[in-house]
């Protein structure tokens, strides 16, 4: 099974119709017998899979490319979240915002810290109170 096969069947299992904006592929192949699966993947993880004899790794939370470029869109997805127990939506915005004020910053928590922009390294029209 290829990688990309492997994130489509993950799509069909799951009921999800697109691949969610903070997942992909970084790199295209075969998945071989033996596959790692982690939360974060690093250094590592990647030394520890070839130690243990496997030809693939995958994670869920993608440590580069588009999936951690769009990692502020799966933030914004948090005011939904909270508004749907019951948090008001002005206060869900203002929680959201500072979830992705902090990616921005490269202060996000433990688990998303395998990339760190510097800060100021990027503008963002995301910043505000308000999502995209």
């Amino acid at each position: 099974m290829t990688a990309t096969e492997a994130l489509e069947l993950s799509l069909e299992l799951s009921g999800l119709s697109e691949v969610p904006p903070d997942s992909g592929v970084l790199v295209p192949g075969e998945l071989g017998k033996r596959v790692l699966f982690a939360i974060d993947v690093g250094v590592a993880e990647l030394l520890l899979a070839k130690e243990l004899g496997a030809s693939g790794v995958i994670a869920h939370h993608p440590p580069g490319g588009l999936p951690r470029l769009h990692w502020h869109q799966v933030l914004w997805r948090h005011t939904e979240l909270l508004a749907s127990y019951g948090v008001p939506e002005g206060e869900a915005k203002q929680a959201a915002a500072e979830l992705v004020r902090e990616f921005f910053a490269g202060t996000t928590p433990p688990t998303t810290t395998m990339f760190r922009p510097r800060p100021g390294r990027w503008a963002s029209p995301w910043w505000g109170s308000t999502p995209p």
